[in-house]
């Protein structure tokens, strides 16, 4: 609690690498490798390239998204191909 009433946050927000970056309490900083490994965190990244820097985005994230696409794209093909006779039912 702070004094204000309310309840102080555990997470302090500050500038980091140009983006925004975490520093919790017992001072870790993010974004770390794992968090990096999110393919939401390679988008969002691609986007703040474009509109804050007015940068296109480095080829490696755009390699890593690609990638990223085309193993969302084949792990749907699979999971539908198998699925598809008995959707109807399932639904």
């Amino acid at each position: 609690s702070n004094a204000r009433g309310g309840v102080a946050a555990p997470v302090a927000y500050g500038q980091c690498d140009g983006g925004l970056c975490f520093t919790s309490t017992v001072g870790r900083r993010f974004p770390d490798p794992i968090f990096q490994l999110n393919p939401g965190y390679q988008y969002v990244e691609a986007y703040r390239n474009v509109l804050y820097d007015f940068a296109v985005p480095p080829l490696s994230r755009w390699l890593y998204m690609l990638v990223w696409a085309a193993v969302s794209l084949g792990l749907g093909a699979f999971v539908f191909r198998k699925f598809s006779a008995r959707i109807v039912e399932e639904l």
